[in-house]
């Protein structure tokens, strides 16, 4: 049964993915192409063949963190440090504190970093209309990576976000959410 069935999605529908959740909808597209009526995929995983070094940096941020080793980490994820309020840096110390936070994202990025979608998998989402968002000053998944979605999705978009990096919903929110309604409506 496809994941979509299961959580009770019997017709049509868009699907946005950032970073892993990229490569999970990805995954999903390739798995149910007749019901994914747009894909928007946001700095996306799915081509990396071993952590990039700001992925390194931000593992060990959180296997051993402190407020300036996070605060590190996360200022090599944006265009410009200063967006990074303690308040992002508290709360995730406080989450990757959690019983079982740390193995659950090790396994993560492991998966995530060295784990490829597939050219040719990726080929079969060529009907589906994509967008494919990227933060031009991405360290996490650098913009080159891009080139694999669009050497192998035909039909797609690409939009490259200034002054942003890894999360470009978050540092440019009116920016991206002008693209996204755009061509999602």
């Amino acid at each position: 049964m496809s994941f979509l069935k299961e959580i009770s999605i019997n017709e049509q529908t868009s699907l946005i993915g950032h970073s892993l959740g990229g490569y999970i909808t990805s995954e999903i597209a390739i798995q149910n192409q007749d019901h994914i009526e747009q894909l928007v995929l946001i700095d996306s995983s799915g081509m990396l063949e071993k952590p990039t070094p700001v992925l390194e940096e931000y593992f060990q941020a959180a296997m051993n963190p402190s407020k300036d080793n996070v605060r590190k980490a996360f200022e090599k994820m944006v265009a410009d440090p200063k967006r990074i309020p303690t308040q992002l840096v508290d709360g995730f110390i406080r989450r990757i504190n959690m019983p079982n936070a740390k193995h659950a994202f090790e396994s993560t990025l492991v998966n995530s970093a060295t784990t490829q979608i597939g050219l040719e998998r990726l080929r079969k989402i060529n009907t589906i209309p994509t967008l494919i968002l990227w933060g031009v000053y991405d360290n996490v998944i650098p913009l080159e990576h891009s080139k694999f979605f669009n050497e192998s999705i035909s039909n797609f978009r690409l939009e490259i976000i200034q002054d942003a990096g890894h999360a470009p919903f978050a540092e440019k929110p009116d920016q991206v959410s002008e693209l996204l309604k755009n061509f999602l409506l």
